[in-house]
């Protein structure tokens, strides 16, 4: 066998097999978010709630209150059990 073989780890064959793995990858990609949109669609029709449950309202006076107590926003949140971008949203 020869040393400049088609089958090298750096050659032209390794460039086409990534290329058409990349490829399908994509094509994957693509279907599987038709799919998510088909699911929310149908379950929206089917007037079913989609989106993520509204916080708490407890959860919101205790983030307001908490906040008229001079806590930082990150202590907040460990404190309610959100992330601090939940908690800027609450006091906007």
């Amino acid at each position: 066998m020869s040393s400049n073989c088609s089958f090298a780890p750096n050659g032209p064959f390794r460039d086409a097999v990534v290329g058409i793995i990349s490829a399908v990858a994509n094509m994957e990609s693509v279907r599987r978010g038709d799919r998510v949109r088909a699911g929310m669609a149908r379950a929206k029709a089917q007037g079913k709630h989609i989106a993520r449950p509204p916080l708490p309202e407890d959860k919101k006076r205790k983030i307001r209150a908490l906040r008229k107590r001079n806590f930082s926003i990150r202590e907040i949140a460990k404190e309610v059990g959100v992330t601090h971008v939940t908690v800027l949203n609450v006091l906007k």
